[in-house]
């Protein structure tokens, strides 16, 4: 009978860091946000387009956040499907707990990412542009890190058990197909892709569509937003437990 040893998630975390602070997940959560926050530094200061911060945030979340995730996740993911699940499934320990610490490591840089996107946003506004306040760009912060959490544990068990391609474009598509289609729709709340893009518009005081809005259509503490936020980390913490489950019991390829 093979023993499970207690794995203390801090140190599963740890591990998860150890093997990636040179690797391809820093690396993307670092550049990513500089695909967007360049040309807006640059439109700011040389075009002196007044708006630029609201568009990053904009299409940030919309669009380049969830590829981002899938990227990340995904290749931190890749090594172990690679040689085969050998570096894991030989381990006497509980393998969801290995799973947790990948989800809480990709976590913590998406969150890197979303506040690199904070910090371009204040440099453009310092240059002279209009956007987002301080506190309007910390709560978009926390919030876009926390609803598209549910993002990561479905790329890194599609990686897992298909391929990287899956893995990465499934849940990105499912994610901007769903923002698209059902932002503007009666029962928006209840979709996570969706919710994220009317929760932002208060904030970021643009639509989703990307129109400029000069008030507010919708209080961020109304229910719509707050069952929204509700639904998408319930959903982030069903995937993570069923995903973490199936994790525990990973076998050699």
């Amino acid at each position: 009978m093979k023993t499970s040893y207690y794995l203390p998630i801090a140190t599963a975390v740890r591990a998860e860091f150890l093997k990636g602070h040179r690797n391809t997940p820093l690396k993307l959560a670092l550049l990513m946000p500089l695909i967007l926050g360049i040309p807006t530094l640059v439109l700011t200061g040389v075009g002196g387009f007044g708006i630029m911060p609201t568009l990053l945030w904009n299409y940030w979340y919309s669009l380049l956040l969830p590829i981002t995730l899938c990227l990340i996740a995904s290749s931190c993911a890749y090594w172990e499907t690679k040689i085969g699940m050998r570096a894991v499934a030989g381990l006497p320990v509980n393998k969801a707990h290995i799973f947790l610490a990948k989800n809480i490591y990709v976590w913590l840089l998406t969150l890197l990412s979303n506040c690199e996107i904070a910090v371009l946003s204040t440099i453009a506004l310092a240059l002279g542009s209009h956007g987002p306040t301080t506190i309007e760009e910390l709560t978009a912060t926390l919030l876009m890190t926390v609803m598209t959490a549910w993002i990561v544990p479905l790329t890194l068990i599609l990686t897992t058990v298909v391929n990287v391609l899956v893995g990465i474009v499934i849940p990105a598509l499912e994610h901007i197909a769903l923002y698209i289609a059902l932002w503007n729709s009666r029962f928006w709340w209840a979709i996570p892709s969706s919710a994220l893009g009317r929760v932002m518009q208060p904030l970021i005081h643009v639509l989703p569509s990307g129109e400029l809005i000069e008030g507010y259509t919708f209080a961020l503490t109304s229910w719509q937003c707050l069952t929204g936020i509700g639904i998408s980390i319930a959903l982030a913490a069903l995937l993570v437990t069923v995903c973490a489950h199936w994790y525990a019991r990973v076998e050699v390829k």
